[in-house]
């Protein structure tokens, strides 16, 4: 039995280091419906060659999910470690240094060619945000967390601010709901984690609108009432068409970063067939060996 390492505890998960390669995600009592939507996502996500832009899924049960070990950190602690902040009320009141440009829109390419590739298999994401984008240690960034993936079309329920935004008049009869998953949701995430990834805070984290600070923010993004954009034009442009929604798809956002970004070329390395069945024959061995028994036992 290996030495488990406790990586995170959350209200519904816990999650556990396996060894270099692998951790195990085992449900709370709390977590276990959305744990089991999460599993349905990645057993549609399999069917198919590994996007390497998303973590993978190696084995699947009900009371364990056995992944791919992103050795670092999330994107939120990460662009963090840049922010000095003013803890009463927190907010950020400056930026030490942003990330290499080059990495940055590295970043934004594969951010939107993995939700492309979901795109592709008729789903969005539902809940992308920073804390669920991993970074290893290559500086490379997976998408995580499909508890709130699912079809598009299908009703937009996480709808967490800045990543997520109410409809506004624009929507008719529709205005005030977060409307359904598709395009516009996902390009509107995009916008706002690329808003992150370049100016180093998130939407509106460097200000205080006092008590109201929560619904002044939904507001403002319901009315779209951006942030100022005033870094670089280039990639102020594609955050504008995002929080806008003028990209008809994912993909053809994705496209335009390859074009315009100069990342034509861009390639990331998919794990084999091979190692991917090797890694599942592992986490096989340690089902075998009770290691869900084991965290069943100690959670």
């Amino acid at each position: 039995m290996p030495n488990l390492i406790e990586l995170r505890r959350g209200a519904t998960s816990i999650i556990y280091k396996v060894n270099s390669l692998i951790v195990v995600k085992c449900p709370t009592i709390e977590g276990h419906e959305d744990f089991v939507k999460e599993n349905r996502i990645f057993d549609i996500l399999t069917q198919h060659p590994h996007c390497p832009e998303l973590v993978a899924s190696f084995l699947r049960l009900d009371n364990g999910n056995f992944l791919e070990y992103m050795p670092g950190f999330s994107l939120s602690e990460r662009l963090q470690r840049h922010q000095i902040r003013d803890p009463k009320p927190t907010r950020v009141l400056s930026i030490q240094s942003l990330e290499p440009l080059s990495l940055r829109k590295t970043w934004m390419k594969a951010l939107a060619k993995g939700i492309a590739w979901l795109e592709s298999l008729g789903l969005a994401h539902g809940d992308l945000k920073p804390e669920n984008v991993l970074v290893d240690i290559q500086d490379h960034v997976k998408i995580a967390d499909f508890d709130c993936t699912n079809f598009i079309g299908s009703e937009f329920k996480a709808c967490i601010p800045p990543y997520g935004r109410l409809l506004g008049s624009e929507a008719g009869p529709k205005e005030g709901t977060a409307g359904e998953l598709g395009a516009r949701t996902e390009q509107c995430a995009l916008g706002s984690l690329f808003y992150y990834i370049n100016y180093g805070i998130e939407v509106y984290d460097d200000q205080d609108f006092g008590k109201d600070h929560g619904p002044v923010i939904v507001e403002r993004l319901q009315r779209m009432m951006f942030p100022k954009l005033d870094s670089n034009s280039l990639l102020d442009s594609i955050i504008d068409d995002c929080w806008h929604g003028r990209f008809q798809s994912v993909a053809a956002l994705s496209e335009t970063i390859s074009q315009q970004c100069d990342l034509r070329n861009y390639s990331s390395q998919a794990m084999s067939p091979e190692e991917f069945a090797a890694r599942r024959t592992c986490c096989l061995e340690l089902v075998e060996g009770g290691i869900l028994n084991t965290l069943s036992n100690a959670a």
